[in-house]
């Protein structure tokens, strides 16, 4: 994607990429007021988008005919007005946020209207004409809207209205999607970045290789274990499936999954580990800004749908393999347990002091980053092997600004939808129509809303997704009564499924790539094995005990009865217990799953029927005794995960 050069301009470009996650540092720690020196978050934003904005010129050819080893002189002159255009709210922001009604010079006026088209070009160099054409559209609804019917309708802003609105104002390019990719996304991208260079991410894989790979299915258990494990620190769906994925992929091939089953399972693993805390994705970020709470509510809220994403996706794995006689792997394949669980506290550790910093203490999700990293740096030192030299340290702050170009370009997007949509009110009157086509529903409203949320999921990127559901439908759930976080958490989630929904699924076109199968097919496969993902949010809105809002018990009722709901909706789902179901008994397990994930105390009791109905096999599970065989030699079947006798 991006260009390589070499001689001068490879090192410029270089130390510039190092330049950009220090630069964030410098402003996270309060460098500059050790030396006497304020500086306004608006004006640190400034300076990032000054660095983005060079960088991302320099880096990013205008289309796949340019040479990637060449500097353009038009794509040179672009690198500087984009530095120029975040250069001047970095030199001037404390005057111009002295004044609250800024009146910008004409010069200002061409400036921001300069910054705004490059942000718009580069987001077409990166992810092409569609998200251009969307915030192009929102754009002219607010130079035009008095000639827009219905609730369409406002009355017109002047360009340089606009102008002052997206250029000057928190509401705009340099609000708050650009204040979390400039803090918190760069934080935790260079955490988990040094994380992987340490050995983390090995060790991951090792541990759930030793715990879960003798099993039927082991190879499978492994991606799935292993990504979600990888998942909590990633927070890379494209990044997890194409690190992770290069190992279990292959492993599960060669233990007899088919191409697409494998991919699939990676794509879903990797993609699940945008909803696992601590870190979870970039949007989880923004929805703790965008409403003022602190991240750790975000985690707590987020736990118990993604250990519920996870187990649908274990148990249909092992499902799999139950139907099609699939075995563990053999000894040689597994690495020792007491040599992973020796190496387990390089990872633990950091990830201890993130969640305690988090949560309990309720630090700042910045703040707490930078403690894991600081807690990171000092654990490495005690190994050889994983030590923090200079030149790894340089390495990995060069990766991490390379990582969040793409993610700041659609940020700073982000910017001009929220600044569009903040003008015009958009926003409220669209909730409202929403609400009155609705009927007063929730039921309708929650359906149309996740239809919507799936459309725009797969033709946006997930942040752009979020961001525009967030402005424009998050306010018709709320007015509905569903509490705040859970109506953005539901978005979210609708956003995130994109990564494995056909026909962008970029999660699964790694995964297809690195199977060497149809990607078509894969995404197919991988909502399969999602579809938890597509029903949970639902159920979440519904019923805010599985976002761990409520009483202890009701919390753990809600949860126990959830896994069971889930459990049997695999089932359903994979047409399999102990032996082929046939549709009578499919749709008895499916109609017990969703009784029992559905918040009321009569649909609990609904969801026992597969139990009735099933009672000879389930009496067989009790009854029976489960136990696990010895991993086998190299030369043997290994063994199911759970042998009933």
């Amino acid at each position: 994607m991006f260009r390589r050069f070499e001689g001068p301009l490879e090192i410029f470009v270089r130390i510039s990429l190092i330049a950009l996650p220090i630069y964030c540092f410098v402003f996270l720690l309060k460098i500059p007021e050790l030396f006497g020196i304020n500086l306004f978050p608006g004006q640190f934003f400034g300076g990032f988008v000054a660095l983005l904005l060079m960088l991302l010129f320099l880096l990013t050819p205008a289309d796949k005919k340019v040479r990637k080893d060449i500097l353009p002189w038009y794509d040179a002159v672009l690198a500087i007005l984009g530095f120029a255009g975040g250069l001047y709210i970095f030199l001037f922001y404390p005057v111009i946020s002295l004044k609250r009604m800024y009146q910008a010079t004409p010069l200002e006026v061409a400036l921001g209207l300069i910054t705004l088209l490059l942000i718009l070009e580069v987001v077409r160099r990166l992810f092409g004409r569609f998200l251009v054409g969307l915030c192009g559209f929102f754009i002219v609804h607010a130079l035009y809207g008095n000639y827009f019917p219905g609730f369409l309708y406002n009355r017109g802003f002047s360009l340089k209205r606009v102008i002052e609105l997206m250029y000057f104002y928190y509401d705009g390019i340099f609000g708050v999607a650009i204040g979390v990719v400039s803090t918190i996304i760069t934080v935790y991208t260079l955490f988990g970045i040094l994380l992987q260079i340490t050995g983390g991410g090995k060790i991951f894989t090792d541990m759930a290789l030793s715990l879960v790979g003798r099993f039927r299915g082991g190879s499978a258990k492994v991606a799935v274990v292993g990504s979600g494990l990888f998942g909590m620190i990633s927070g890379s769906p494209t990044a997890n499936a194409a690190g992770i994925g290069m190992m279990t992929i292959p492993m599960m091939k060669s233990s007899g999954y088919r191409p697409v089953f494998a991919a699939a399972v990676e794509a879903v693993s990797s993609t699940g580990g945008q909803i696992m805390p601590p870190v979870m994705g970039s949007v989880a970020f923004l929805i703790a800004e965008y409403l003022g709470i602190s991240y750790g509510e975000v985690v707590v809220a987020a736990a118990i749908p993604a250990i519920l994403y996870y187990w649908a996706v274990f148990v249909q794995v092992d499902l799999e393999a139950a139907k099609t006689g699939l075995k563990g792997l053999t000894r040689d394949q597994i690495p020792s347990g007491k040599g992973a669980l020796k190496l387990s506290w390089l990872v633990l550790v950091p990830l201890a002091v993130l969640i305690v910093s988090l949560v309990p203490l309720r630090q700042n999700a910045s703040v707490s980053g930078i403690y894991a990293l600081a807690a990171l740096f000092v654990l490495s030192l005690l190994r050889k092997e994983s030590r923090l030299n200079p030149r790894k340290l340089l390495q990995g702050f060069e990766n991490a600004g390379r990582s969040i170009l793409g993610v700041g370009a659609l940020c700073a997007m982000a910017g001009i939808l929220i600044g569009s949509i903040t003008i015009t009110g958009l926003g409220f009157k669209l909730s409202y129509e929403l609400v009155n086509l609705a009927g007063g529903n929730i039921y309708i409203l929650l359906l149309s809303t996740a239809i919507i949320s799936t459309i725009m999921g797969t033709a946006l990127d997930v942040i752009p997704c979020y961001i525009f559901l967030a402005a424009l439908v998050a306010p018709a759930l709320t007015k509905m009564g569903i509490p705040v976080l859970a109506a953005h958490l539901f978005l979210f989630y609708y956003g995130v499924i994109s990564f494995i929904t056909p026909p962008v699924a970029p999660a699964a076109f790694v995964t297809a790539g690195i199977a060497q199968t149809d990607v078509m097919r894969v995404g197919w496969k991988a909502m399969h094995l999602g579809i938890v993902a597509y029903i949970v949010p639902f159920f979440f809105a519904l019923n805010q005990e599985l976002l761990m809002m409520g009483s202890f018990w009701s919390i753990a009722l809600a949860f126990a009865t959830a896994m069971v709901g889930v459990f049997f909706l695999c089932v359903a789902i994979e047409d399999y217990f102990l032996g082929p179901l046939g549709r009578l008994r499919r749709s008895v397990f499916f109609f017990g799953g969703v009784a029992l994930i559905f918040p009321a105390w009569w649909a609990d009791l609904l969801g026992l029927i597969p139990v009735l109905v099933e009672w000879k096999s389930f009496r067989q599970i009790i009854v029976g005794r489960f136990k696990f065989n010895a991993i086998p030699k190299e030369s043997e079947a290994s063994t199911e995960l759970g042998t009933v006798k």
